[in-house]
């Protein structure tokens, strides 16, 4: 018969039995906590006796992700939110770019919207925002909007 033992955890102060006098943890989740806590916090202490001109390592992220966007074209910026989002390449981005007025209204598009399919997330144009949150609104759904049409003309 083997020998059960009990100990405290060393992260939560629980009490609980173990096999292993070795163990010190009372599970998993506490292990990783206490090690990535402790590894963390050494990092953030070492960074900032070399950096004193910031507060906290967190201070130190904003201010280089404010120099990126700083020194980086807009447009460069834009590409790579779109590029993330919705998969596009640049050939497509620039070509969506280039188009100056809604695919709906007409309107002069001050700032492009891409209107995107909420299941496949394939885009399908450039929208003014408020064609594009109309859209939105009527959940992309053809029968509500044709209501939509419907009402409009009886009234």
């Amino acid at each position: 018969m083997t020998e059960t033992y009990i100990r405290y955890c060393k992260k939560c102060s629980a009490k609980f039995e173990t096999k292993n006098n070795r163990k010190i943890y009372c599970s998993v989740r506490c292990k990783l906590n206490f090690n990535t806590i402790k590894n963390k916090s050494k990092i953030e202490q070492n960074f900032l006796k070399k950096n004193p001109q910031f507060s906290s390592y967190k201070e130190y992220k904003a201010f280089l992700w404010q120099k990126y966007k700083e020194n980086t074209p807009k447009e460069k910026l834009k590409y790579r939110h779109y590029s993330y989002r919705y998969k596009i390449s640049e050939d497509d981005f620039l070509a969506l770019n280039r188009v100056k007025n809604c695919q709906i209204c007409e309107n002069l598009l001050p700032k492009i919207n891409l209107d995107h399919c909420h299941k496949t997330g394939k885009i399908r144009g450039v929208l003014c925002k408020n064609c594009n949150v109309g859209l939105g609104n009527f959940f992309d759904n053809i029968s509500l909007l044709q209501k939509a049409i419907d009402y409009l003309k009886n009234n």
